[in-house]
């Protein structure tokens, strides 16, 4: 059985994207999530909190180019992945634009 550090690594690595174990122990430290656990449903919603907490940061990663080799993150389908999985765990999608913060031009009524 995979344990919930292993799924929140499998699932990083299978975006392509890089996490320590020193940064994915101490998120699940913050989350208080035991890393070490069996990954079932007792321990998903756990784990899928923690993925979500960490995508902000791996998403800040640039893209990177050098010669004729670059590697680009599809972030478009890493936000629709955290999309999907903030909503199967009713979760508040960490990525979702807030349309009642945003500014409005309304010089017009004036």
């Amino acid at each position: 059985m995979a344990t919930v550090k292993g799924y929140i690594s499998s699932k990083v690595n299978k975006l392509y994207l890089k996490i320590s174990d020193d940064e994915l122990d101490a998120a699940l430290a913050e989350s208080e999530v035991d890393g070490d656990a069996t990954y079932d449903n007792t321990t998903a919603r756990g784990a899928n909190i923690v993925l979500l907490g960490i995508m902000p940061e791996l998403l800040a990663m640039p893209d990177i180019a050098e010669d004729s080799l670059s590697v680009k993150f599809d972030r478009d389908a890493i936000l629709k992945f955290c999309s999907l999985i903030a909503a199967k765990y009713s979760l508040n999608d960490p990525f979702e634009v807030d349309q009642q913060n945003s500014i409005v031009n309304i010089s017009d009524i004036w």
